[in-house]
């Protein structure tokens, strides 16, 4: 059985400079790419036409990119973190790997979601893509 990678992709549209692509390639094992679209979960807000209009050419151009890496892009709407689980499983991925988001409540659904996937026992890591320095470190 062929071990997965899901690379999930968020607010950082790119495969160039992407450190968790970066990584999954590095790995070595089939990559699931993956964009959820998450307008369920409490807290986050719905995007507004303009958003939209952008997020729509944005995973165009992801897509595109993607493909010509041999990776296929899949979409979904719903709350994150129960569509990771249940890809997670669809797949048989053995490791999630995404860029950190810093913002609330974004950055508690992936602290969560990040416990109970190492609890189940998949690799997971999340990576410094967007700050010179994290907060923490400051």
């Amino acid at each position: 059985m062929t071990s997965r990678t899901i690379v999930w992709f968020r607010d950082d549209l790119r495969i160039g400079d992407n450190p968790a692509l970066h990584e999954a390639v590095n790995r070595g094992e089939p990559i699931v790419a993956v964009f959820v679209l998450d307008e369920h979960t409490p807290g986050i807000r719905p995007l507004g036409a303009a958003s939209r209009w952008w997020l729509h050419h944005s995973l165009a151009a992801l897509t595109r990119d993607l493909n010509h890496l041999g990776i296929s892009l899949v979409l979904r709407k719903g709350a994150a973190g129960e569509v990771i689980r249940e890809l997670v499983t669809e797949t048989d991925a053995d490791a999630v790997y995404w860029n950190r988001r810093y913002a609330l409540p974004e950055r508690d659904i992936d602290a969560r979601l990040k416990s109970d996937l190492r609890d189940a026992g998949l690799a997971v890591r999340s990576f410094d893509a967007n700050l010179l320095f994290e907060p923490w470190t400051v």
